[in-house]
């Protein structure tokens, strides 16, 4: 999928990055991260599940590739201001670390609150899933049940 850019939505990220580089100091953290935060998680998701027409989809996922690029160099600004020199490595890893053992994690969450919770959001969107249970008619012919040779 092609976005603002003309390019895949990473350089949305890539161009906010330069961007959010030059005049990022200027600006107020709290506020940006919450704002960049919110358009960033959601609304493209919620596009994609709603069915908007391509032109709608392509302005949000740019919006939002925009504002993600703004998350990265944010935390990574107030990553070195807080975390001494000497412990930067260590703590930088233990970081890394963290985040990766919270995906499984995340995944067993979220399976066992769609499994045993039924908390699914698919019913309440519409949009692409509304077809979902929708069957093909059943073929009469039998030559169109064989498997391509």
């Amino acid at each position: 999928m092609l976005s603002a850019s003309g390019g895949p939505p990473e350089h949305d990220r890539r161009h906010s990055n330069l961007i959010f580089g030059a005049v990022g100091a200027r600006l107020p953290r709290r506020p940006i991260l919450v704002i960049a935060f919110s358009v960033a998680g959601g609304p493209p998701l919620l596009a994609l599940a709603v069915g908007l027409p391509l032109g709608a989809l392509v302005a949000v996922i740019a919006v939002a590739g925009f504002c993600a690029g703004a998350v990265n160099p944010m935390i990574g600004a107030v990553k070195l201001e807080c975390v001494p020199a000497g412990l930067r490595a260590r703590v930088y890893g233990l970081i890394q670390a963290g985040a990766w053992a919270a995906v499984p994690i995340g995944a067993l969450v979220g399976g066992f609150g769609v499994d045993r919770l039924a908390l699914t959001l698919a019913p309440a969107v519409g949009g692409p899933w509304r077809g979902l249970d929708n069957r093909p008619a059943p073929v009469s012919s039998p030559d169109a049940r064989r498997p391509y040779v």
